[in-house]
C-alpha cells in the first residue's frame, strides 16, 4: 500500500512528562491509516488536556464503536514521567511491546480486543519503573508476526547492543523484512530511550 495503517506519536506533554504512543489501524491503506491516525491524535488531544487514562480511552473507544464501520485499531501508549522515571502504559489490542535494559529485556503484554470492537473497554494497563538508559519498545504485528515466535523475537533483541534507539529499531526492522514470507503487513518500530 503506498498508505500505512501505523501511526505514532511522540510529544511532550508538559516540562515533567512526555507521551510516546503507536496505533495500527486494522488492514493496510489509506482507511487504515486515517482510523490510526485519528486515534493518535485524540490521545495526543486527550494527553495534553490532562483527562484521566479511563475517560480517555473510554471516549476513543466509543467514538470509533459509533461509527459501525469496522473501525478498529491497536493501541501502545506509555505517559513517562521524567522527574520520576514512572511510566504509564497502556496496550490495546496489540502485540507485545518490550522494556530493554542492560542485560534484560521486560515484556508488556496485552490480551484485550483492539478499539472500536465492543462498547466496553477492558484495555491491559501497568506501571513501571524505568531506569536510565531504557529503551521502550512497540511494535505493530507486521513486525511480531514476521517472527515465528515472540521467543525468537526476544532472542534476536537479547543478542543486540544497541548504542541507540534508532540503532534498535532500524536492526529490528530490517530483521523483520528479511524474515517475511508472503504479503507483508505494515511495519512499524517505535524506540524511545529514557
Amino acid at each position: 500500500e503506498k498508505v500505512s495503517g501505523d501511526t505514532h506519536s511522540v510529544i511532550k506533554i508538559d516540562e515533567h512528562s512526555f507521551l510516546m504512543a503507536l496505533s495500527d489501524g486494522m488492514g493496510s491503506g489509506e482507511y487504515a491509516g486515517r482510523v490510526s491516525t485519528t486515534a493518535i491524535e485524540l490521545i495526543e488531544a486527550f494527553c495534553r488536556s490532562k483527562m484521566p487514562q479511563d475517560v480517555m480511552l473510554d471516549t476513543i473507544n466509543k467514538l470509533l464503536c459509533f461509527n459501525r464501520d469496522e473501525r478498529f485499531t491497536c493501541i501502545d501508549a506509555a505517559t513517562i514521567d521524567l522527574n520520576t522515571l514512572t511510566a504509564s502504559f497502556v496496550k490495546i489490542g496489540s502485540p507485545v511491546g518490550l522494556i530493554v535494559r542492560k542485560g534484560e529485556i521486560k515484556v508488556l503484554e496485552s490480551h484485550s480486543l483492539p478499539l472500536g470492537i465492543l462498547d466496553n473497554l477492558h484495555p491491559a494497563t501497568s506501571r513501571e519503573q524505568l531506569k536510565k538508559n531504557d529503551i521502550v519498545v512497540f511494535m505493530s504485528d507486521g513486525i511480531t508476526s514476521a517472527f515465528e515466535s515472540v521467543a525468537e523475537l526476544y532472542e534476536f533483541i537479547g543478542k543486540l547492543k544497541p548504542l541507540n534507539p534508532q540503532t534498535l529499531a532500524d536492526n529490528v526492522l530490517a530483521e523483520a523484512k528479511k524474515r517475511i514470507i508472503g504479503t507483508p503487513d505494515d511495519m512499524t518500530v517505535l524506540c524511545v530511550r529514557v
